[in-house]
């Protein structure tokens, strides 16, 4: 009788330890999905904020290289230099801005 107790009792504990080690396992799993949910979240950020950067690099550039193609075309007439340098200056603030 009590060898039997003494085996009840020991397939009682294996199952507590199974279910013990069972939620520590989903538990881990849990954690490793949020660190890569977090970690896919930081690099998508990431690289939101660098296309944004270049986009707004691109435009610049883009922006005095047009302003300046401008005022060789139309360098013949002050005011037509003044009124694309003007436009030049315009378009850099706006593409800071949006920066």
């Amino acid at each position: 009788m009590e060898q039997i107790d003494k085996v009840n009792k020991r397939r009682e504990v294996s199952v507590l330890e199974k279910q013990l080690h069972e939620e520590e396992r989903e538990l881990l799993a849990r954690e490793c999905a949020r660190d890569e949910f977090q970690d896919w979240q930081k690099k998508d950020e990431f690289l939101f904020n660098q296309n944004k950067t270049r986009s707004g690099i691109t435009g610049l550039v883009s922006t005095k290289e047009i302003g300046s193609n401008f005022s060789v075309m139309d360098g013949r007439s002050r005011m037509c230099s003044d009124y694309w340098k003007a436009i030049l200056e315009i378009c850099i603030s706006k593409t800071a801005e949006a920066s």
